[in-house]
């Protein structure tokens, strides 16, 4: 039987859409019209001056043309606020958070009950895979650059790969790393690609 922490989980993810949170968890207003996706910029890029991300409201999913990152209302919520799946206390506190604001205690937890657990809302955030993948492809695009700061490229690359798999392993602050990097020296990178 699954825990009342993964009950309430499943019971934000059903019942939560990005639509209504992304105005909620960020503070900017963003009117959705019917089914149709709106532009909003990615957190993982920090300051998007050209916004790639967009939230869909029929299906209720945030995705990143850019990284290729894709968030449900839990997943960006714990983005934003910068804290780990792992990490109960900040879970707990943000289970509060959105069951509060969205009035979600009228619903019975039983109703979703069935035979998984927390692992399918964990998956949603996987920045170890996502991180390597992005290092790995940013790496290979720095090994063809042949100017001066290719050096400081590579500071950048090992930097980046210290916070991710530092004692903290900070994998989200590890990828606004990585895209600085490749924001900071584009012209170098758009000519490798």
């Amino acid at each position: 039987m699954a825990s009342e922490r993964t009950l309430r989980l499943r019971r934000i993810k059903d019942k939560v859409s990005m639509s209504e949170a992304y105005p909620y968890i960020t503070g900017e207003t963003v009117h959705f019209f019917q089914d149709t996706p709106r532009q909003v910029r990615c957190l993982i890029h920090g300051q998007d001056l050209h916004p790639s991300a967009r939230i869909y409201p029929d299906t209720g999913l945030f995705y990143c043309h850019g990284c290729k990152l894709s968030l449900d209302a839990i997943g960006y919520y714990i983005n934003y606020h910068g804290f780990e799946f792992s990490d109960s206390h900040e879970v707990y506190r943000m289970i509060e958070d959105l069951e509060k604001e969205f009035g979600l205690d009228s619903y019975s937890l039983e109703e979703f009950e069935k035979d998984s657990d927390e692992e399918s809302v964990q998956a949603q955030v996987d920045y170890k895979y996502e991180f390597k993948k992005l290092w790995i492809e940013t790496n290979n695009l720095a090994c063809e650059i042949k100017v001066e700061s290719k050096d400081a490229i590579f500071d950048y690359l090992d930097q980046a790969w210290g916070v991710a798999f530092g004692p903290d392993q900070k994998f989200r602050k590890g990828w606004q790393f990585l895209f600085k990097l490749r924001e900071t020296f584009k012209e170098e990178f758009d000519s490798c690609s």
